[in-house]
């Protein structure tokens, strides 16, 4: 009765849902869950569990199954908690194969190819 309040939207909108009972997506999902009786991936599992009699486990990647893994795929077992190291295997590459730095690549595609603008004054 007099002036008017100005509200903002955002005001508007939540008096609208209070007034008419709207709810939020999040509320609408778990009265719809609860409704049909699902729960969450968490509760489905363990429902999923006890129906076929599994037993909860440990991690697939616990130590002990990737002690088996290495055994069974013939990999080192003593290295597992060890990260690969990188240089090293830089290392074991370069002397097997030997260091070809850009020049090197460079001389060869020369050497083998010829060069170009040779080949073009040539001909």
């Amino acid at each position: 009765f007099g002036i008017p309040v100005k509200r903002s939207e955002a005001e508007k909108k939540v008096e609208r849902a209070a007034r008419f009972g709207i709810l939020k997506e999040v509320d609408k999902k778990k009265l719809r869950a609860k409704r049909f009786g699902v729960g969450s991936l968490a509760e489905k599992k363990r429902e999923r569990a006890k129906r076929f009699g599994l037993v909860p486990t440990k991690s697939l990647l616990s130590e002990e199954n990737l002690k088996k893994r290495a055994v069974r795929f013939g990999l080192p077992v003593s290295n597992l908690n060890e990260t690969p190291r990188e240089p090293e295997k830089r290392v074991k590459r370069a002397a097997r194969f030997g260091i070809v730095t850009e020049q090197e690549k460079k001389r060869r595609r020369l050497e083998r190819f010829g060069n170009n603008a040779e080949s073009k004054a040539n001909s």
